[in-house]
């Protein structure tokens, strides 16, 4: 088994529930077993709240316009 390939995974399975609303997501466990055959891994996920994206807004720049940092933030 590939460890830097798993570590990866895991990486890529932290961010995907991130960029669907789970920010504070944490991979608790991970367990490997060969039954017989390929190697079966579980995944234990543990989920905080789930937060939606809203309307950030932007008040007293002086610097640079309101729309210049929507374009940044999206």
């Amino acid at each position: 088994m590939d460890e830097v390939q798993l570590q990866q995974d895991l990486d890529s399975v932290k961010e995907f529930y991130q960029n669907h609303g789970y920010i504070d997501v944490e991979v608790k466990d991970v367990r490997k077993e060969r039954p017989s055959g390929p190697i079966v891994i579980t995944i234990s996920i543990v989920e905080d709240r789930f937060t939606t994206r809203g309307r950030l807004p932007f008040a007293g720049y002086t610097i640079t316009t309101e729309q210049k940092l929507r374009t940044v933030t999206r």
